[in-house]
């Protein structure tokens, strides 16, 4: 048997979908808005997530709602920034158990 490049396609495709779920982690979906932790993210000090809508997205402050960087409708960054508070204890414990090792205090 030789190369079959459906079969390597296929497995392409599976490995990239394996990483996703590996390295991200969906949080939530509420208004239209994905809310998502990105598991192996380096560079940021700050405890935070990404809230997408539709292919735009900013990058929210957990504990504050404070929007970080990013760009969304001031009506979506507005919602978005109003859910981060209102679930930041969810979030802070969501965000240690994905994040390797970079641990926040539950409020």
């Amino acid at each position: 048997m030789g190369f079959d490049p459906e079969l390597y396609f296929q497995l392409m495709e599976w490995e990239t979908i394996l990483e996703v779920i590996h390295i991200r982690g969906r949080v939530a979906f509420d208004n239209s808005i994905d809310y998502v932790i990105h598991t192996n993210e380096q560079g940021h000090n700050k405890p935070h997530l990404h809230a997408k809508y539709r292919d735009k997205e900013i990058v929210v402050e957990i504990g504050t709602g404070l929007v970080l960087e990013g760009r969304l409708s001031p009506q979506k960054a507005q919602q978005a920034s109003k859910w981060v508070l209102s679930h930041n204890d969810f979030l802070t414990q969501k965000w240690n158990e994905l994040t390797n090792g970079i641990k926040i205090p539950v409020r």
